[in-house]
């Protein structure tokens, strides 16, 4: 007993002497564990004004409405549903996935008694129609090119014995439906035609309360042992849309060509390369999905967060949407969407879409002197002076306005203003403050990019002025958690739940770098926010109560990272994966799992969620520290088993444009980094250093001089 205790002690020296973590690889695992209960996945074209929506259960819906309750939709928001099923809507087994995270053919697969239907939902692809003298209303109040939707209907019969079953189709709308004469199509709004397949033996108006409501029943089928049935419906929206007829070979053809073009596609797939197929998967999903959000506004892109509730410019979210596609070298676009944003400048220089969101005039300094950062183009940044000029200008004037009473709890702050992310109310708030200073630090950045000394003299006391206002302010807030971390809640006076509206702060550490990493203020914070993680992320920071908010997963790992534990940021990026759908795209919010809730919040497919996701796989794998470029700080252990290979390919950096790649023999016995860059338009950094947490378990670094390329074999 006496020598396994010894044994035992010297075990536990040998692994705290080497420095070596236990690794879970659960903890490193996409498994869907904390999946959504129900979802919704876009199946339209990149840009396209129709942004046809399919839920979990293989229901087409059209015509979101964006209202107060009394104007929303009757279908989960919708104004039109519709579904192809058998002759009782009952509790089928279903389950739902994508042809590929880079074609959205939906699947959708239902059990019943010995017979498995399914359908393959789809958008046809390129669009039948593309030409100005096309355009014409597709939803309710959105003009655009014809749109044509199939639904692939199939039938297996697999109990062993001859069966018969009654196909059926439904539809509801709250606009009048039409039926054709010969029983061949239905008509609704005289927008949209739903052409329907031979075997037709009734259509039913069950209409009740304020929406129309049909059952389309086809005549019985036989089916032996074994046997397949196909059907096709067709859905073509819009007055000029082609009329397709409900053939089961062309919409099969169809299908085919809708798969090659979406393959052919030409998406930046290839600049994030991950081991783990399934992050892989996600990676390209988030992708394709910011362009199936987006649209052209003014002859410019405008990155939309979502198809739904939140279809339009969001000033916060279309901020790092716009990042992320720079980092994947998508300059042109993202400075048109800059542009785009820019457009609602006031004159007075404030930028302000939802009121009281005093920030957003911060964010879009923040945007400016991002891009400028990573595309290296001072002429392009000297282009937004003006506009540069004008925001701070604004800032000074409501600084200025906070400065009558000294002891007013808002003194050299912003005015009282709206929170967001679960804080509605007009008060006295952090959140505007955060992104205010991380706007004027902006400027000061902007400035010395430009050598324009004199105006990054005076903003830069300007920013030292209000951060000093702000640390005041802060500890005079300091509220106690439950784990006894004193931490800054989002209300300056007001009562509010304390991790509630914490994205900001988040923000406030990375990419807002206004923390030294030993602030009282900003360790408290982090560390209540770890008291109340949940499901591997933080537990009610958002609107939803008992509810998680997906993409603020990020915000928190990225702080976690900044904040130099890049081995919790990839823990939390894991979690993060596994609250995603099958479908592999995200809901705003959710409740927790254990509540079994079907309760929502936001939008879906949601889109800021999809750049967040983008920004991890970059910034974990490169980041920027001040004059140095960091490598491999968030990659997750797991990523470094033998054969394995991470990299990135074409990713701007503040440093220049970056190929790098992590590749780990078969034997494992060794990794390989290949390292170039190109650092035209940028100064290059002062030295690489490689982080070797995934490789060796330890907190060692390699720091090589900035010599491309670089090649370091690593013995493991």
């Amino acid at each position: 007993m006496k020598n396994s205790s010894i044994l035992l002690l010297m075990l536990f020296v040998i692994l705290a002497c080497s420095g070596r973590t236990t690794i879970n690889d659960k903890d490193y695992k996409m498994d869907l564990r904390y999946a959504p209960v129900w979802g919704q996945t876009s199946i339209c074209l990149p840009d396209e004004m129709q942004k046809t929506i399919v839920n979990d259960k293989g229901t087409l819906l059209y015509d979101y409405t964006n209202g107060n309750p009394i104007a929303s939709g009757p279908f989960n928001g919708f104004n039109i549903s519709m579904f192809a099923g058998l002759d009782s809507v009952g509790s089928d087994a279903s389950s739902q996935r994508l042809f590929s995270p880079k074609v959205p053919v939906l699947l959708t697969v239902f059990k019943r008694d010995g017979i498995h239907y399914s359908t393959d939902i789809f958008t046809v692809a390129p669009a039948l129609k593309l030409s100005a003298g096309d355009s014409c209303e597709v939803s309710k109040g959105y003009f655009g090119f014809p749109h044509n939707d199939i639904i692939l209907f199939n039938i297996k019969n697999t109990s062993g014995k001859d069966t018969s079953v009654n196909p059926v189709f439904f539809v509801k709308s709250v606009y009048p439906v039409q039926i054709s004469k010969e029983k061949k199509a239905l008509s609704i709004d005289r927008r949209i035609t739903i052409s329907l397949p031979d075997g037709v033996a009734s259509i039913s108006d069950k209409s009740q309360g304020s929406y129309s409501s049909f059952i389309v029943k086809f005549n019985k089928v036989l089916l032996k042992s074994g046997a397949v049935n196909t059907m096709a419906f067709d859905v073509n929206i819009g007055s000029k849309a082609v009329q397709l007829a409900s053939s089961v070979n062309e919409a099969v053809d169809f299908r085919t060509k809708a798969i090659a073009w979406w393959n052919s596609y030409k998406f930046p797939y290839d600049n994030i390369i991950v081991p783990d197929s399934n992050v892989q998967k996600l990676v390209w999903s988030c992708i394709r999905n910011i362009y199936q959000a987006r649209e052209i506004k003014k002859g410019l892109p405008a990155f939309q967060v979502g198809p739904t509730c939140y279809r339009g410019l969001w000033i916060i979210d279309g901020s790092f949407l716009l990042e992320s596609m720079t980092f994947l070298g998508q300059v042109e676009d993202v400075r048109n969407g800059i542009e785009y944003m820019l457009g609602f400048q006031h004159k007075n220089g404030s930028v302000l879409l939802m009121d009281s969101h005093w920030k957003e005039t911060g964010i879009v300094l923040w945007v400016i002197k991002r891009h400028a950062q990573l595309t290296g183009d001072k002429k392009w940044l000297e282009s937004k002076w003006d506009n540069v000029t004008r925001a701070v200008g604004y800032i000074d004037s409501m600084r200025i306005s906070t400065m009558k009473d000294k002891n007013a709890p808002n003194y050299g702050l912003i005015p009282a203003g709206f929170s967001d992310g679960g804080l509605s109310s007009k008060t006295y708030e952090f959140t505007n403050v955060y992104w205010t200073l991380n706007g004027l630090k902006s400027a000061v950045d902007i400035a010395i990019m430009l050598k324009r000394e004199n105006e990054a003299k005076i903003w830069k006391e300007k920013y030292d002025s209000m951060f000093a206002d702000y640390q005041v302010a802060a500890k005079r807030s300091l509220k106690t958690d439950s784990c006894g971390n004193k931490a800054v809640p989002i209300y300056i006076v007001d009562s509010c739940q304390i991790q509630r509206g914490q994205w900001a702060f988040c923000h406030a550490i990375f990419p807002g770098k206004i923390f030294s990493n030993d602030d009282p203020l900003m360790i408290g914070t982090m560390n209540m926010l770890k008291c109340n993680e949940c499901e591997g992320l933080v537990y009610e920071t958002g609107w939803q109560n008992k509810g998680i908010w997906n993409y603020f997963g990020s915000f928190y790992a990225h702080a976690w990272l900044w904040l130099g534990d890049g081995q919790k940021a990839a823990k939390i990026m894991y979690a993060m994966a596994n609250h995603a759908s099958p479908t592999l795209v995200w809901r705003e919010e959710q409740p927790v799992k254990s509540l079994n809730s079907r309760e929502i919040t936001g939008d879906m497919p949601h889109n800021w969620a999809s750049a967040e996701f983008i920004r991890m796989m970059r910034n974990f794998i490169v980041l920027e520290r001040g004059e140095e470029l960091h490598l491999f700080e968030g990659v997750p252990p797991t990523w470094t088993k033998p054969g394995m290979k991470t990299a990135l390919k074409g990713i701007y950096t503040e440093f220049g444009i970056l190929d790098v790649d992590l590749t780990v023999s078969m034997d494992g016995k060794k990794a390989v980094v290949n390292l170039n860059l190109d650092s035209t338009n940028h100064k290059p950094p002062s030295s690489v250093v490689l982080h070797l947490d995934a490789l060796k378990g330890t907190g060692k670094k390699i720091i090589r001089k900035p010599e491309f390329p670089i090649t370091e074999t690593i013995a493991l």
